[in-house]
Parts: C-alpha cells; structure tokens; sequence
C-alpha cells in the first residue's frame, strides 16, 4: 500500500526534470528546475507519509481482525484466551504459506527457522497483550529485519529450551507499534537458529 501510494502520487504529480527543456536552456535554468523539482518533490513525500501515518494510525487504534475476527484489546482471561488462538492459527496459516518454515534474516545473514515452540512461546506471551499479538502478524518483517541486540543464556529448568544453547535477543522497530523484542533460540551442536518469542517491549 505504501509503495502505491509513492508510485501513484509521484508518477501523476512529478513529470520527469528534463521536460520542456531544450539544448539551448543555459545552466540557470537547468538549476532552477532542479530547485523546483525538488521542493514539488518534497510536497509530495510530505503528502504521502501523511496519507500513511493516518492509515497506519487506523490500522492500530480502529483494531485490527483475523479471519473475520476482531482481535481484542482489552486483557482479560477471555480476550487473552481468543488472541492465543489468533496467534496458534496465524502461525498455521503462515506454515502453509510458506513450507521451508523459514526466513532470511538480513542482519545474521542466516535463516530463522519457526518450529512448534516457536508458536508456542509466543502465542502464550504475546497474547497477554493487544500490541504484543499485533506485532506477531508482522512475522515475515520481523524475522528478516530485526537485528542481534545480546546473547543471554538458557534459563535453567525451562524444558522449552533445553534444546538451545544459548539465546539470542533481536530487535526491530515496527511504526505504532513501538520495538519488538524478539528471542531466537541457537541449537545445540547444529547452531540453527529458531525464532522462540515475540513481544513488543513495552507491554512486557
């Protein structure tokens, strides 16, 4: 949608700098063109990332729905149980969407794998809070763009990550939302990496 809007508003507001120029347009001219190409140029961002931030601020304070069902906001025993099941059938969903179960991450130039603890870390987690559940339906942006913030290690007596050696802690910012926090699990002797939990940090 954002791109659209840039392709669609710069292609019918911004004919190309060269337009109407002829061989003979001396280097004043050619420079002041230029100057007033960009300054239509810079409207015309402005434009658009206001037409984005209002649709991006609907998006969150409107509510967002899954398969026809509004996810709720509030956190009670009931909200709370329908977003962890919001989450479970996102998680299938993205499963059948995509059969290698991974994505590349851009930062660790490395794949991150989703596997069932996966789903289950995080549909436990984040679906304490609206925002932390919001956030998980961003999966396919966040496992690619977020970036190693530490490494921690394993908590003991956690059966959930008794495969893992050590884990690792990433970050990405995702816009009113806030930063995520997302925990990614590194296998013993094979070292794959595997995306644990998702939350946004300030509903931790």
């Amino acid at each position: 949608m954002i791109f659209g809007y840039y392709f669609v508003i710069l292609h019918l507001h911004l004919p190309p700098l060269a337009a109407g120029m002829s061989s003979e347009d001396d280097g004043t001219d050619r420079a002041a063109r230029a100057e007033r190409c960009l300054h239509q140029l810079c409207r015309v961002v402005r434009e658009v990332d206001r037409k984005v931030s209002h649709e991006a601020e609907h998006y969150i304070l409107e509510g967002v729905t899954m398969n026809n069902i509004q996810i709720p906001e509030d956190n009670s025993l009931e909200s709370i149980k329908i977003r962890e099941k919001i989450i479970r059938d996102f998680y299938r969903e993205w499963k059948e969407q995509n059969p290698s179960q991974r994505k590349y991450n851009v930062s660790l130039k490395e794949y991150i794998n989703i596997r069932m603890v996966s789903i289950v870390e995080t549909s436990e987690h984040a679906a304490k809070t609206y925002l932390s559940t919001i956030a998980v339906l961003q999966l396919d942006a966040i496992l690619t763009g977020a970036r190693k913030v530490s490494i921690k290690k394993t908590k003991p007596g956690n059966k959930n990550q008794q495969p893992f050696e050590r884990m690792m802690i990433m970050e990405y910012e995702l816009a009113y939302i806030g930063k995520i926090k997302m925990t990614v699990g590194i296998r013993r002797r094979t070292h794959e990496k595997v995306q644990y939990c998702i939350t946004a940090i300030q509903s931790i």
